[in-house]
């Protein structure tokens, strides 16, 4: 659906509007998705912003199947290559709050049979995209299978029977860090 009053979007520039997506598919150098997607917002557009202004939008993800092409991490003995096919999500329940020149993400819980976590925290749009300051809080279940093959090396680094990893800096050069059990 689409908001169908003229007013409410060429004067006030609000945008509802829900969508549903089957087999969506987006390819990039570094992963792949399928997933179907239910989308629902309402937002304030500025002219030239580029993002919305203010408002708020949830996004659910079902069904998903995600293949990370290789993904290097920081490690304490070095960089350590992570590749991951075929990660099998059940659903991605998503609530994000727009403001001014950014978005809060107040939720994002992952569950399935391959991984199961949560994102929360905000992204600061610049002007140039890959200036856009980041501060996430990624937690990962430490059982999730996805893990299976580096649980040695990551139960030193799991605090509450999470694995919680943080990215801060900026999109073009994130700084990431893991929690410490020690």
């Amino acid at each position: 659906y689409f908001n169908k009053n003229p007013y409410t979007l060429l004067k006030k520039k609000n945008i509802k509007s829900g969508f549903n997506i089957k087999n969506f598919k987006y390819t990039s150098s570094g992963f792949d998705v399928i997933t179907d997607v239910n989308f629902n917002a309402d937002l304030v557009l500025k002219h030239g912003a580029g993002i919305p202004f203010t408002g708020n939008a949830e996004i659910r993800l079902e069904q998903g199947v995600v293949n990370l092409r290789e993904l290097t991490i920081p490690g304490p003995l070095g960089p350590m290559p992570v590749k991951a096919e075929n990660i099998r999500i059940k659903a991605v329940d998503s609530e994000l709050e727009f403001h001014e020149r950014g978005l809060n993400i107040k939720k994002m819980n992952v569950s399935g049979t391959d991984i199961n976590g949560s994102v929360t925290g905000s992204i600061n749009i610049a002007s140039f995209l890959p200036a856009s300051s980041i501060n996430l809080r990624v937690s990962i279940n430490p059982e999730s299978e996805v893990l299976s093959d580096y649980r040695d090396f990551l139960y030193s680094m799991t605090v509450n029977n999470e694995f919680v990893i943080f990215i801060r800096g900026t999109l073009g050069r994130p700084e990431i860090r893991f929690s410490s059990a020690n």
